[in-house]
């Protein structure tokens, strides 16, 4: 059975569309500033609450859809102003982790070759990543008279993403 980690990779990878997360030789300990985390860790920020309207026009499934989604983009935002480095950053709401079944993940990612050359790594460390992720993320979304609530626990982890 794959591991949480070997799926988030391929979850990630899907949405790329270019890597595979096939297993190599390749230490990514040696190509980030402090150490490698293969399982996911919260996030040690404050919580994060947001209100937003949703646009009938973008609605693309239901209010609680565009909730969760909402929940992903704010932490991403948040995410991305706190560090300076975006490209190595991939967020995705909303997956199961340590039994929350809706949980946003936020993954610090280096990228390899399909023959093992780096094309791309993180340059903060893990911790700096978990201490500018929110430790949860609420978000209410409402539309007219409708109105969702939806909360998620954020999590952290390093995923490795090898060309396929």
């Amino acid at each position: 059975m794959p591991s949480r980690r070997e799926l988030s990779v391929a979850l990630a990878m899907a949405l790329a569309g270019c890597f595979s997360s096939e297993s190599s030789d390749f230490d990514p300990d040696s190509h980030v500033p402090d150490e490698w985390h293969d399982e996911p860790k919260r996030g040690v920020a404050e919580s994060l609450e947001r209100s937003v309207e949703i646009d009938p026009s973008d609605l693309s499934g239901t209010l609680e859809d565009e909730c969760d989604d909402a929940a992903g983009r704010n932490v991403s935002d948040v995410v991305r102003d706190r560090l300076d480095d975006p490209d190595n950053l991939v967020v995705l709401c909303c997956s199961d982790v340590d039994g929350h079944e809706k949980s946003v993940m936020v993954t610090r990612r280096m990228s390899v070759s399909r023959d093992g050359n780096l094309l791309s790594a993180p340059d903060f460390t893990f911790e700096a990543l978990r201490e500018a992720t929110p430790e949860s993320v609420t978000i209410t979304a409402s539309m007219y008279d409708d109105e969702h609530t939806c909360s998620a626990p954020v999590f952290v982890e390093d995923v490795l993403e090898r060309e396929a």
